[in-house]
């Protein structure tokens, strides 16, 4: 098996070594001291073997030689908990969501493998695309055992949330994270005609008046916190969940209680859920050449290494005519001769 490095992040290739033998046709000993590998292979030496040759009218079998070729190379495949079929054409064998060293954030099985797809079959008590939410709508927590502290609302469910509410889910006439800040009257005795007076008197901005049967109350407006008389402007990018923006994502303020979630360069989503950019999955290919190999680097780069038989920086390859090269590898009696398949004439 191979050894993994648990510090050692993407490409995530485990690759197997191979060895290809091959033997040239078998000759007299005297002939095949001069006959060369094919390019690619390595000379191991010659073997002894027997060949048929015609006599007269009768094939005898005589005692001969030929050479071992011996060609070394890597059979892809992905680290456990790296998937992705692109991994037969290049070093880009995905990690699973969560990373190599949290596959699904340790709640779930990722489908990893050359025929895998990195989805994640959960554990229970969770679910999701990433195993990050908890199936029971009332717990949160990193095992899903904690009861929610939103009061008025309805719980982020998602561990990490801090049982708290979902953003706009608290009832009305309460406020805050938890949906626990109660309003308050507009007055000592509550009475709604002294609401009437002036709003702005007893309900100043950013509050709003809300009224409950006859009593008239201040409540935060939505983005703020507070009792109602004294409210605060909520940044929801300095909360624990970072305003529910993604690991791979830039969480930027906008206004009180709004934010965007950005993801980061070489990351693609909505914030909320950033996916890595593979430029060799894309129609573009990395801008690689038709005749290069693009090769997955990281999230959002790619190199591009020209095929065997081309040259060129990899966006551009222009084809290398083996007979002008060491004659192709044919023996230096022998020509070289490009048709379907290069191969040597006597």
């Amino acid at each position: 098996g191979s050894i993994i490095d648990k510090l050692t992040q993407p490409p995530g290739r485990c690759d197997i070594p191979q060895r290809l033998d091959m033997y040239t046709v078998c000759t007299s000993c005297a002939a095949v001291t001069s006959s060369l590998c094919p390019r690619g292979f390595t000379n191991s030496g010659v073997k002894n073997c027997s060949y048929l040759v015609q006599i007269g009218g009768n094939k005898v079998l005589l005692d001969g030689c030929h050479r071992l070729c011996v060609k070394s190379f890597m059979q892809p495949r992905c680290c456990p908990q790296h998937w992705g079929p692109l991994c037969f054409f290049g070093p880009d064998c995905k990690p699973c969501i969560g990373g190599f060293q949290h596959p699904c954030y340790d709640k779930g099985t990722c489908f990893d493998g050359i025929r895998g797809n990195g989805s994640c079959s959960c554990q229970s008590p969770f679910e999701g695309v990433a195993c990050h939410i908890c199936s029971d709508p009332s717990k949160h927590g990193e095992h899903c055992d904690e009861e929610c502290h939103c009061v008025h609302g309805v719980c982020d469910n998602r561990p990490g949330s801090g049982g708290v509410c979902r953003r706009g889910s608290c009832l009305e006439g309460f406020s805050g994270e938890r949906c626990d800040k109660a309003a308050t009257p507009c007055n000592a005795d509550g009475l709604m005609e002294h609401c009437h007076i002036n709003t702005d008197t007893f309900c100043p901005p950013p509050s709003k008046m809300f009224f409950w049967g006859k009593n008239a109350l201040c409540v935060c407006r939505d983005g703020y916190e507070g009792d109602g008389h004294s409210c605060t402007a909520i940044n929801r990018c300095l909360k624990s969940n970072r305003g529910g923006c993604h690991a791979n994502a830039e969480c930027v303020y906008v206004s009180p209680g709004n934010v965007s979630c950005v993801c980061v360069e070489g990351w693609t989503g909505d914030g909320r859920v950033c996916v890595e950019i593979n430029n060799c999955q894309t129609d573009a290919r990395g801008g690689c050449s038709t005749n290069a190999n693009c090769n997955h680097i990281g999230p959002g780069q790619s190199e591009c290494v020209c095929k065997t038989g081309y040259m060129g920086n990899g966006v551009d390859c222009d084809f290398i005519n083996p007979c002008f090269i060491k004659n192709g590898g044919c023996h230096e009696l022998v020509r070289m001769r490009i048709g379907a398949t290069p191969h040597c004439l006597c």
